[in-house]
C-alpha cells in the first residue's frame, strides 16, 4: 500500500516471510508504477489499530462497541534517487 504521492509504503506483516521480503516487493512495485529508483529509509514494523469510523478526540468508547482491528504492519520512507 503506498501513500497518494508515494512518498511512504506500508505492508501487512503477515503478508511477508521477512523484511528484507517486504523490501524486495516494494522495490519491484515502485519500479513498475513510476519507473523511477529509489531507497527505502527507516523501514520499521509497527502495530496499527484500524477501525472503520472515525474516533473523535477526547471521546470514551468502551472496547466492546468498537470492531477494532489491531495490525503489524511494515513501514518506509520511500527516497528517490
Amino acid at each position: 500500500m503506498w501513500s497518494d504521492e508515494y512518498e511512504n509504503v506500508y505492508g501487512r506483516y503477515d503478508e511477508f516471510n521477512s523484511e528484507e521480503e517486504f523490501v524486495t516487493t516494494a522495490t519491484k512495485e515502485y519500479s513498475k508504477l513510476t519507473g523511477e529508483k529509489y531507497e527505502l529509509a527507516d523501514v520499521r514494523l509497527q502495530t496499527f489499530l484500524h477501525y472503520n469510523i472515525a474516533i473523535e478526540a477526547d471521546m470514551l468508547v468502551p472496547m466492546t462497541l468498537m470492531n477494532v482491528n489491531i495490525m503489524n504492519w511494515y513501514t518506509a520512507k520511500v527516497i528517490v534517487i
